[in-house]
């Protein structure tokens, strides 16, 4: 009886990655008006963003069907097998929802662990890694649970984003509201039980936001190793220079440079900066 992993496509894990840990993803729907597109499959990052800036569409997302879940379960496990099914935040999306009814719909055939990551981006991404790595080096299934259920507190999450625009849309823009046109000022946010929440208001030049941004991480690291993850909306040059600011930290165990993925850039939009971090768990 085999045991499979299973996320979404919010964790923006790059494909290369997920196919050679053999993670299973469930693409989310992008849409621009009438026109649905499966985040992965019928549009990647740099597509989504050359859209979202050259059309006058406000772009919205969904969460896979119950059907796009079953699918899935289906596709990968044979009866008896397990499936872990890690997903972002219960409160920022109906994916788990989506998930739970499926997990009910395919047993007892197939055994579903629904996750609820509380996480997301690859705050997630770094998590669904470190499931299937265990997994494949035989720790067992209720340890692996446990890390999980453990990874929404080791996790690190700062990110900043360009304006507020796209999250006043989505009305999670709480204290961040007060940066509204004040020059050289830069809301930071991060995502704490499962929702997100202002930081603080950062003044200072675009340099500066990225040394800041890796001192927040090193600060709460500690003397931990970790893994970690700079991601961006177009803001290449930005990610060099938070990746420099890193230096050659010795703690840093792993490190992945990629786009914010076309479901959470929905939200927050073009020129978005995320630095992510996830402590390696204690043995056990």
């Amino acid at each position: 009886m085999a045991v499979h992993v299973l996320t979404d496509s919010t964790a923006d894990l790059p494909e290369r990655i997920a196919t050679q840990h053999g993670i299973t993803v469930v693409p989310l729907n992008l849409h621009f008006n009438d026109e649905v597109l499966k985040d992965g499959e019928d549009i990647w990052a740099e597509e989504f963003y050359h859209r979202m800036v050259n059309e006058s569409i406000t772009p919205d997302s969904s969460a896979p069907t119950v059907e796009d879940f079953v699918a899935a379960y289906r596709r990968i496990a044979q009866p008896g097998d397990t499936i872990l099914s890690v997903h972002l935040s219960e409160k920022l999306s109906a994916t788990l929802k989506s998930a739970r009814k499926a997990a009910e719909l395919v047993a007892p055939d197939i055994s579903v662990r629904v996750v609820d990551s509380r996480l997301v981006s690859m705050g997630l991404g770094w998590a669904v890694l470190e499931a299937a790595r265990s997994l494949n080096e035989g720790v067992d299934l209720e340890t692996v649970l446990q890390r999980l259920d453990q990874a929404s507190e080791r996790a690190v999450i700062y990110f900043s984003v360009d304006n507020l625009e796209h999250l006043h849309r989505t009305g999670r823009i709480g204290t961040a509201t007060a940066a509204e046109g004040v020059v050289n000022v830069k809301p930071i946010f991060s995502i704490a039980n499962g929702e997100l929440v202002t930081v603080e208001l950062f003044r200072g030049s675009q340099r500066s936001l990225s040394h800041h941004l890796a001192e927040l991480v090193q600060q709460r690291i500690g003397d931990r190793r970790y893994y970690l993850a700079l991601v961006h909306a177009e803001q290449q040059e930005e990610i060099e220079r938070i990746r420099e600011a890193f230096g050659k930290d010795p703690r840093i165990e792993e490190l992945i440079l990629g786009y914010v993925g076309p479901i959470v850039g929905a939200h927050v939009g073009p020129g978005t900066v995320g630095v992510i971090a996830l402590p390696l768990p204690e043995c056990g």
